[in-house]
């Protein structure tokens, strides 16, 4: 699935061999890819000591091929974070809601 991922967005990887190449260049290989067509900007943050040698140590860890597309990573889990808290929310507003006149109508037709 990678490869044809690859194939599609016009990366070419050498006798489809994955086990080939370095960890560290499909990372890039993917990040280029993710971005490709999008507009990117610079952000720069400060952090502590402790916080950049945990931020390193994590990167390194889970095969992140930057700083970079580890925070990306962060982002966009957060993102989707808030996106779930949104739709909870709105299941919970639907709950508490009283039935609209469709919604009452249904329910006396079928009582």
């Amino acid at each position: 699935m990678i490869l044809r991922e690859f194939r599609n967005a016009g990366l070419q990887l050498r006798n489809d061999r994955l086990a080939e190449y370095p960890r560290r260049l499909i990372g890039k290989l993917c990040q280029q890819w993710y971005v490709c067509g999008m507009t990117t900007l610079t952000m720069n943050i400060a952090l502590s000591d402790d916080l950049k040698s945990f931020v390193d140590a994590r990167v390194k860890a889970r095969g992140y091929s930057s700083t970079s597309e580890y925070m990306r990573d962060l982002v966009r889990k957060d993102e989707m974070e808030a996106a779930r808290d949104g739709l909870r929310n709105l299941i919970r507003q639907g709950l508490e809601s009283t039935p609209g006149p469709l919604m009452a109508e249904a329910i006396t037709q079928f009582a």
